[in-house]
């Protein structure tokens, strides 16, 4: 077997199917599955570098989660031209950036997953997944006390009552 270099794989969606008033859930991935993106010193950082990357592209982030290894988003366009992929492409260029300078033993994997949130779906389903996956992975028994899951811009609370009842 050759040892080939990991490439890149191409997003399987035309650019245009992330532009709008669309929500787009987002996992991202620390290279190695390295187990150490819930520190307290990392995710407040991250977190200020998702704010401004989402709202630099006409985005809000209702919820997020960061887990030990990797991290979960979910995007809504707040207008006819909001980019969903580009906030999340400049938020892996400025995050990678930032964990460059301070913990040069964590970078991201190339690319990330993504799932458009198709309109009968609503964004709530993601929501909800993204809520419980501290749970599911046992990290925690219930959704508010895993301490890296938040919102921005919005009460966290109030997202998850609206997305759960």
């Amino acid at each position: 077997m050759t040892n080939r270099p990991n490439r890149e794989r191409k997003h399987r969606l035309p650019r245009e199917d992330y532009i709008g008033r669309r929500s787009v859930a987002f996992t991202a991935c620390l290279r190695d599955r390295k187990p150490k993106l819930n520190d307290p010193t990392i995710v407040p950082a991250l977190v200020s570098l998702l704010g401004r990357s989402a709202d630099s592209f006409g985005c809000c982030v209702p919820i997020y989660t960061f887990m030990p290894d990797h991290m979960h988003v979910l995007l809504i366009g707040e207008r006819v031209d909001s980019d969903l992929k580009g906030a999340m492409d400049k938020f892996k260029y400025l995050s990678g950036f930032w964990l460059f300078r301070h913990r040069p033993d964590l970078h991201w994997q190339k690319d990330y997953w993504d799932h458009v949130v198709r309109e009968f779906e609503g964004w709530r389903t993601q929501a909800r997944y993204i809520a419980a996956n501290p749970c599911r992975a046992g990290l925690c028994h219930d959704i508010f006390d895993w301490p890296y899951t938040g919102s921005i811009g919005f009460d966290l609370h109030e997202v998850l009552a609206d997305a759960f009842w």
